[in-house]
């Protein structure tokens, strides 16, 4: 009958099942009737006894009914139950093997994050030992096409194949020079007193001829650092008359010799010149004279490269000078930045 229908048949003071049995058979019949109609009063009672045993057994029907239905949506509760439970183990287990996917997804970014980084790291190294010219790899790159880096003007800031630019847009014009070589300090300080002067309150026409000296003045100068001057490169910008050419003066030894003798050892100086070699070279429109010559005085003994051009009413001049001595050993350099002057207008 199951617990629930027991409990039902105590609370309505009903016998169990087993208990009305003995009463089915004929040779208990008798004692089956004394027990009911103990304390009775006649038939009637009996009767009513009688059907109230029968409404009991009927109620007792519906209770084991109920107490099987009862049992029933258990059992369909514990299957419920166990479906529920594979389910959330499935759901689990699949939760689970998308942890680990995302786990192994997070480890192989983790794993593409250490390349990224080192790749980035070595390209930005890569690109500050570039701009600092590492122990010269920028300029070994660059000495590839020393052509190409030239014409792009990258030797201002890095040596091509052993030279740097020299690149005064503001006086006009550009030349290579040797990258060991240093600028002429001394220039800075004769700026500096230039600076000095132009502050001053003088009259106009002694302004004037301030302004005329200051041209003689090289506009740079180059030479090797802790040397005595007496090698380097440098340039004079100097104003002339509009309508003087170097063609006026002649041909490139013509013209060497008018400025040798008159110009840089003219009589009485205690100097020799000696013209060389004398060239002519046309670059965008200008003319460019390079002449090579000795220059003999009672204390030094010289060589030179010069190269002088005309425009715009100014006379520009590179001159290149060695103790003879060292000639040997400069005179490339010295033709290389002979070649590579020239103006920007």
């Amino acid at each position: 009958m199951g617990v629930l229908g027991m409990s039902l048949l105590l609370q309505l003071n009903l016998p169990p099942a087993s208990s009305t049995l003995p009463c089915i058979s004929p040779a208990q019949g008798s004692s089956c009737r004394r027990r009911i109609f103990l304390g009775g009063r006649g038939a009637g009672r009996s009767v009513r006894r009688k059907d109230g045993v029968r409404s009991g057994r009927k109620q007792l029907g519906f209770l084991v009914a109920a107490s099987l239905q009862d049992e029933k949506e258990a059992a369909t509760t514990s299957s419920l139950s166990s479906s529920s439970s594979s389910s959330s183990t499935k759901s689990f287990e699949e939760s689970s093997s998308d942890t680990s996917v995302v786990s192994s997804s997070s480890a192989a970014a983790a794993s593409w994050v250490v390349p990224r980084r080192f790749v980035l790291g070595t390209s930005v190294g890569l690109l500050v030992a570039l701009g600092a010219n590492f122990l010269g790899v920028t300029s070994a790159l660059l000495s590839l096409n020393p052509a190409l880096s030239r014409a792009a003007r990258v030797d201002v800031l890095y040596p091509v194949q052993g030279y740097k630019r020299c690149l005064e847009t503001s006086r006009g014009f550009e030349f290579i020079y040797p990258a060991q070589w240093v600028g002429d300090q001394r220039l800075l300080y004769r700026a500096v007193e230039r600076a000095e002067r132009e502050r001053s309150l003088d009259l106009p026409s002694l302004q004037q001829q301030q302004n005329r000296r200051r041209s003689i003045d090289p506009v740079v100068a180059f030479g090797p650092p802790g040397s005595n001057g007496e090698l380097n490169v440098s340039i004079v910008v100097a104003p002339t008359l509009p309508s003087f050419t170097l063609e006026k003066l002649g041909g490139p030894k013509e013209a060497g010799e008018t400025l040798l003798h008159r110009f840089i050892a003219p009589e009485g100086s205690n100097k020799v010149a000696n013209l060389v070699n004398a060239e002519r070279r046309d670059d965008m429109g200008v003319v460019f004279y390079t002449l090579e010559f000795t220059v003999e005085g009672p204390a030094f003994s010289r060589h030179n490269v010069a190269v002088y051009a005309t425009s715009s009413g100014e006379l520009f001049s590179l001159n290149a000078q060695s103790p003879k001595a060292l000639w040997p050993n400069v005179q490339n350099q010295f033709r290389e930045m002979a070649n590579s002057f020239r103006l920007l207008r």
